[in-house]
């Protein structure tokens, strides 16, 4: 018995219209000797093959596919990370989404496959990006348009006060850190929130009871043991213990009752103080706060100035005073000393985002604010170099005032927009506030009569409850309506000091 090493390869297919194409290639090219799993994806415009190198290769594979009247080529291929036994295939097995595939003969001895080796197209994760430099909803239009084109990303929803933004996407087809390079490039500043708390549930428990590191390692290696436990870590100093899982497999009130079974005492912490720093625009607030009184310093003057020789001006009746140097006024000497700082230092935020907009080929504010600055300015400086060498018995007009003015005023503008926003924002940290502490869980029967009630901690309810709500009270979490109709407290929604 000799030995063969299978490998996989995955090919980029380019003009499937249906799921018909799909088919047809997984049928068609799958009958080629070698070949021992296929799986073609129309969302991805790719296909994945499983084969013996000795009888095919990727190259005839992506040739097979070009005779069916397809674009293909070689994105990737590489070995599978296993020997295994070369045998006398007598038959095939159907390849299926949920099953290996094998190949054998009779009962001895089989080649088997996993999916890993195909992938999987249909994966979905979830990342939360936070996004600051938005100002108006087109921002928010324009990036929900970028990321929805990206492939791979199959939802992209942008908030605007919040400044965060959700993306559904496919592992393996792109990865959070493209998508902040992506938004990045379009002239804002993106991150990525912490992968845990945002892509799964997170549960932090007080826990009572705990004597030493025998009891941490305890509680931490036994509900790590749950299904679909991410992470487990307690702190003996703090008597708290922090948990992330994935929502769809268990929940918060699963953790808690493993910790109780354990001998322990728990309950639900909840840290009523809300980190919204990034809600209050300090960031944001600071650096234009900084950029206007910058461009005040040297603005100011430059008023003064261009104030004061053209009241002078208007009583010497002379206009065109000179001269320092032949070609250089004092006037414009000065206005050019003030201008320069301001320019280059007070507007270098502009620059930053003029740039950044540019690139991705998009013209904005910045870039208009940029391009008037800059053209006065340097229009100004060549027209004096110009007269200088020229020799000139005058000075020129010139407008070395308005960068210095039109950045104060911006600046000022930009600072007190953030500001503004940040009061709004510290609204919406206050009526995050009015969120019911409680929640009336029940368990019903199939006409939804209530076999059970119990009050447990909003902390505790997981996807899948089925929660009561009596007239005026507060919804205590995202749900939809399965059953009745009630009067509720509708004042975290619409935003009012009263029930409505």
């Amino acid at each position: 018995m000799t030995r063969l090493r299978l490998s996989w390869a995955a090919l980029g297919v380019k003009g499937m219209t249906c799921s018909s194409c799909v088919r047809n290639i997984e049928a068609h090219v799958g009958q080629l000797p070698g070949v021992k799993g296929v799986r073609v994806s129309l969302e991805a415009e790719c296909a994945r093959f499983v084969f013996d190198g000795a009888l095919v290769s990727a190259e005839r594979l992506a040739e097979a596919v070009e005779d069916m009247g397809f674009e293909c080529s070689v994105l990737s291929a590489s070995p599978v990370d296993a020997d295994v036994p070369e045998v006398g295939f007598a038959e095939r097995k159907e390849v299926s989404d949920k099953a290996q595939v094998e190949e054998h003969k009779g009962s001895g001895d089989h080649v088997s496959i996993n999916n890993e080796h195909l992938g999987n197209f249909d994966e979905t994760e979830k990342c939360f990006l936070r996004v600051t430099g938005m100002t108006c909803s087109s921002c928010v239009s324009a990036i929900e348009r970028q990321l929805i084109s990206v492939k791979g990303v199959k939802f992209a929803l942008v908030a605007l006060l919040p400044q965060k933004a959700e993306v559904k996407y496919n592992p393996a087809l792109v990865q959070p850190s493209q998508l902040v390079e992506l938004v990045n490039s379009m002239g804002f500043n993106a991150s990525i929130l912490n992968d845990y708390k945002t892509v799964h549930g997170e549960a932090e428990f007080l826990i009572r009871g705990m004597t030493c590191s025998s009891c941490v390692h305890a509680i931490e290696s036994n509900v790590s043991k749950l299904p679909g436990v991410a992470s487990a870590s307690v702190s003996l100093g703090t008597q708290k213990g922090r948990f992330f899982f994935d929502p769809e497999r268990t929940g918060p009130r699963q953790i808690l009752d493993k910790i109780h079974s354990l001998g322990f005492e728990a309950s639900p912490f909840t840290d009523h103080k809300i980190d919204a720093s990034y809600l209050c625009q300090k960031e944001e607030v600071k650096k234009w706060r900084n950029s206007f009184l910058f461009s005040l310093v040297f603005g100011v003057p430059s008023m003064l100035l261009m104030m004061y020789y053209m009241a002078e001006r208007m009583i010497t009746k002379q206009h065109n005073q000179c001269c320092m140097l032949p070609g250089l006024s004092s006037e414009n000497f000065f206005l050019f000393l003030l201008a320069t700082p301001v320019q280059f230092i007070g507007g270098r935020y502009f620059y930053v985002q003029a740039w950044k907009a540019l690139s991705h080929r998009v013209a904005n504010m910045d870039v208009l604010i940029m391009l008037a600055t800059n053209v006065s300015y340097f229009y100004s400086v060549i027209i004096i170099i110009y007269f200088i060498v020229d020799g000139a018995d005058h000075s020129p007009k010139t407008f070395f005032e308005t960068p210095p003015m039109l950045l104060m005023f911006i600046s000022l503008g930009r600072w007190l927009e953030h500001i503004a926003k940040g009061k709004t924002s510290a609204a919406l940290a206050k009526l995050i506030s009015l969120q019911a502490t409680e929640a009336a869980l029940v368990q019903v029967d199939g006409e939804f009569n209530i076999i059970s009630e119990k009050y447990i901690n909003v902390e505790l309810v997981q996807r899948g409850d089925i929660m009561k709500v009596i007239p005026g009270e507060k919804i205590p979490v995202d749900g939809r309506v399965c059953f009745g109709s009630s009067m509720v407290d509708e004042a975290l929604i619409t935003g009012e000091s009263l029930p409505v």
